[in-house]
């Protein structure tokens, strides 16, 4: 599957069809396709990776960054550098017993969070 990117908010993204415009800001005619062997392209990659990993996860849908390297088997650097790059996922100002920051996705978020914690993200613009 091509990956492509918005050249104007840089959203990177996978898609069967030559896409019209960005899926995250809606420009049109800002997208541009992204070379295989890309750094993008392999960031791309472990998002999708990632994801997949996050719904192997039931009900415990927050995870460290150091969790989440160790189910992917992608090293800790890319997770957080995926985690940073894409609006997929959220940070929760929760920690873990260690104190390492705690992800999800924004899918894994609406499905599991609590009334109080979604207001409460929404309020923050970040899941709590």
């Amino acid at each position: 599957m091509p990956n492509f990117k918005c050249t104007k908010c840089g959203y990177l993204f996978e898609s069967d069809n030559d896409p019209l415009k960005c899926p995250d800001c809606g420009l049109k005619g800002s997208i541009i396709e992204v070379p295989i062997e890309s750094e993008e392209a392999e960031l791309i990659k472990d998002k999708q990776i990632i994801i997949q990993t996050f719904n192997k996860f039931k009900k415990d849908y927050l995870k460290s960054v150091k969790d989440i390297s160790q189910e992917a088997g992608i090293p800790s650097a890319n997770v957080l550098k995926v985690m940073m790059s894409f609006d997929d996922f959220v940070q929760s100002s929760d920690r873990d017993s260690s104190g390492d920051l705690l992800f999800t996705t924004k899918e894994k978020f609406r499905e599991n969070a609590t009334f109080t914690k979604k207001l409460f993200g929404a309020f923050k613009n970040r899941i709590d």
